[in-house]
């Protein structure tokens, strides 16, 4: 299953519906690499080709779409927990296991925080979840998958993600901690007087991924994620302006371009570089 990108109340949560999985997993014993890897990528697919849940635009609707994303990711787990790969890989099958159970359970503590209201612990959630993703989509790439857990093969530059990684991390802690925090995407006056803060930090993080341009053994995927890293930069300039002219609709509308950017241009290029932080959080970070 491909991962979810990060969302938060402000957001959205986009939900894929496993319901309808129309292949069972197959027992009678250990299976090939080729064998399990084959089986355990169709029943991804198949979950991955249902139509995404309308995101959330409120509390409610996050906590609501939480609980169905429980349900539907302990399905999905069920039937790939009914496959048995060859003994050399009970040790990577196993992590992969843990590290699912462990999204599951952020998805239902971010159910618990966004009924109570909770954006700032919502969000912290969403991002920790993300991070959780990220790293199982570097254990289903050593599995062998090519759809489960969007899977991702070692990252080519290793010494680099890691620099990188840590200048989003500090752009992140200091979008969270900013106050206040908004409640929604179009919370005008948290957004202006606590954005300016994250801007500035992200402005800090998109130095640093320039910075790292020539070095990298990726370029072409490089560029397309430091110009995705970039446009989403302007887009929050542009949030923070329209947030002091106090522009709800400008604002509602900015907030679904980043999200769109965020996921179909720089989460894609962040998987392959092997990113943990950086692009991997959807709208929960940069």
């Amino acid at each position: 299953m491909s991962p979810r990108t990060g969302a938060s109340v402000a957001g959205a949560i986009g939900l894929v519906a496993l319901a309808g999985l129309g292949l069972a997993a197959c027992g009678g014993g250990r299976l090939s690499r080729s064998e399990f890897v084959k089986q355990a990528d169709a029943l991804c697919r198949t979950a991955d080709t249902v139509p995404a849940a309308a995101p959330a635009r409120t509390a409610a609707q996050a906590a609501l779409n939480a609980r169905a994303e429980v349900s539907l990711r302990k399905r999905l787990a069920k039937r790939l927990d009914q496959l048995d790969p060859p003994s050399r890989l009970d040790a990577r099958w196993a992590t992969y296991r843990s590290l699912t159970a462990r999204i599951i359970v952020g998805y239902r503590e971010e159910a618990l925080a966004a009924r109570a209201g909770d954006v700032s612990r919502f969000n912290q959630l969403d991002a920790q979840v993300a991070g959780l993703q990220a790293r199982r989509a570097k254990v289903g790439g050593e599995l062998g998958f090519r759809v489960c857990g969007g899977a991702i093969r070692a990252p080519a530059d290793p010494a680099l993600v890691s620099r990188v990684d840590r200048a989003c991390t500090a752009a992140n802690q200091v979008a969270r901690s900013a106050q206040p925090q908004p409640s929604g995407p179009m919370d005008a006056a948290a957004i202006a007087r606590s954005g300016p803060a994250a801007l500035a930090a992200q402005r800090r993080a998109l130095a640093a991924v320039r910075a790292e341009a020539s070095k990298t053994r990726l370029p072409r995927t490089y560029a397309r994620f430091a110009a995705a890293f970039a446009a989403r930069v302007d887009v929050g300039a542009q949030r923070v302006a329209a947030a002091r002219a106090r522009n709800r609709s400008e604002l509602l509308a900015l907030s679904q371009r980043d999200g769109l950017i965020a996921t179909t241009q720089e989460a894609p290029a962040a998987q392959r570089l092997g990113f943990e932080m950086c692009g991997v959080l959807g709208q929960g970070g940069v």
